[in-house]
Order: C-alpha cells, then sequence, then structure tokens
C-alpha cells in the first residue's frame, strides 16, 4: 500500500527524508511505524505528504480503498485511479 511513499524515502537522504518529513508536520518515525505496522495514514497527513512530495505521492496512494469517499472531487481527476464499485468492499478486503 506504501510503495510510492517507501520508494520516495528511499530516494531522498536522510536529511531530506527529515525535511520532507517536517514539511508534512510529521517525523520519519513515525512514517515508517506507518508502513512496518501497514497502518492508516489519515485523510489531513495524506494531503499534506502529497503537498510535500510535490505531487510523487498522491492522496489515493497512501488510501487506496477509501479515497474516493473522503475527496469525491477527485474521482476522474487527470491520474486518479478507478473509484472502486459500490461491490467492491471498501477495507480492501477480497469477497
Amino acid at each position: 500500500m506504501y510503495s510510492k511513499l517507501k520508494a520516495h524515502l528511499r530516494a531522498l537522504g536522510p536529511v531530506k527524508q527529515k525535511v520532507f518529513a517536517s514539511s508534512a508536520s510529521t517525523t520519519v518515525g513515525y512514517l515508517r511505524k506507518v508502513m512496518s505496522t501497514n497502518g492508516a495514514i489519515g485523510p489531513a497527513l495524506a494531503v499534506r505528504l502529497e503537498s510535500a512530495s510535490s505531487g510523487v505521492i498522491h492522496r489515493w496512494d497512501l488510501r487506496p480503498h477509501d479515497w474516493h469517499l473522503i475527496w469525491p472531487e477527485l474521482v476522474g481527476t487527470d491520474g486518479a485511479p478507478p473509484a472502486p464499485s459500490a461491490d467492491t468492499p471498501s477495507t480492501g478486503e477480497r469477497p
């Protein structure tokens, strides 16, 4: 789920990782914890990470199962993935 975030952090050196996280009002440690536990990144942090990465990471990358419910105005925009259909579980579980 966090492959783009992981790749982005790997591409940055330790100092730039701290600057990136700080510009999103979080820490590298918190991002690593969320990635390692596959925890949820909150909507506000997802927006801040999108902004801090200059769009390299999109909020729908960070919340792939429910982004369309949180930000319905993004459905159908350039680069947005298709919104899951009504019969697709929003938890990401397979039927």
